[in-house]
């Protein structure tokens, strides 16, 4: 893109955007030469009449350095996250400290919403930080949800990869590949001793937001503004 270039087409009224897209010449010399096509969005006027469905999906550290409060309001954040989303949205929830587990499998709320919240509720902290084993099976959950869906992994951690996967490369390098596949990654770094560089990093990669939650308080806010963006 190398200037800037307004486009003229109409705005689009039966769809969200609308591509434009012409030559910057009229004609080329004989004897040829480069021509640059001119691309431009347009987006609509009119709202959505409905939003998405989302696919959220929760990558949370039990490490033994999340335990008391903030484990305890990671809990209740989580709780809330659930309660936001409508019963045709997916959720998944995936536990992680030395090793990781998928501890609510993808798939609609709806029906599941208690044993949703029951499982979250009886969350418990042990062991190390396998950041990357905790993002490749949050990942695996997303991939089995509708690619129409808004998918997301909002990755919450106190600590540092000091378990499975350690290179800040490697571990961003995952965000970047699920973008790819059209899966977002948020992060949220907890307290104040968590990898801030990794964490944004992964987040950069992943195309979603970062948030630094001193006050694990915090925590629920986060993620509500978050699936707002969504």
């Amino acid at each position: 893109i190398g200037a800037r270039y307004a486009g003229s087409h109409a705005k689009p009224s039966d769809r969200a955007i609308g591509l434009g897209l012409d030559f910057e010449r009229g004609k080329v010399a004989p004897s040829g030469g480069p021509v640059h096509l001119r691309l431009s969005l347009q987006s609509t006027e009119q709202k959505a009449t409905e939003r998405p469905q989302l696919s959220v999906h929760v990558v949370l550290d039990v490490s033994g350095s999340m335990r008391g409060q903030l484990i305890s309001d990671a809990r209740t954040a989580a709780a809330s996250l659930v309660d936001k989303l409508a019963d045709q949205d997916q959720f998944s929830l995936v536990t992680f400290s030395t090793g990781a587990n998928v501890r609510i499998e993808a798939g609609p709320v709806g029906a599941r919403r208690k044993s949703i919240l029951d499982t979250i509720a009886g969350i418990q902290v042990d062991g190390g930080t396998n950041i990357g084993a905790g993002l490749t099976l949050g990942y695996e959950q997303a991939k089995k949800t509708s690619d129409d869906a808004v998918r997301v992994v909002f990755l919450l951690s106190d600590g540092r990869a000091n378990s499975g996967i350690t290179s800040p490369g490697q571990l961003s390098r995952l965000s970047l590949n699920a973008f790819q596949d059209g899966i977002q990654t948020s992060s949220f770094g907890l307290d104040s001793d968590y990898d801030g560089p990794l964490m944004s990093a992964i987040a950069q990669d992943g195309a979603g937001g970062y948030y630094y939650l001193r006050d694990s308080e915090q925590i629920a806010p986060a993620l509500a503004t978050e699936l707002d963006k969504r």
